[in-house]
């Protein structure tokens, strides 16, 4: 069963792939701001992302996050 959260993942991994670094970094920024409830578990807001300058720092971001 997919998330929401995996959709939003994946429209993330997109925009990393284009590359467009500010769009990956607005939807993985939207997951901290208001992170979705997983079950009974409602995870905190936290705090915004900075954007990479360079595709290689923006690729260890994202999986970071990803691991969150």
């Amino acid at each position: 069963m997919v998330s929401g959260i995996d959709a939003r993942l994946i429209e993330a991994e997109a925009k990393l792939n284009e590359p467009d670094i500010p769009g990956m970094v607005g939807i993985l920024d939207g997951l901290r701001e208001a992170p979705p409830a997983i079950g009974a578990y409602h995870p905190a807001p936290m705090p915004a992302l900075d954007v990479p300058a360079e595709q290689d720092d923006a690729v260890s971001l994202f999986f970071r996050e990803k691991s969150f």
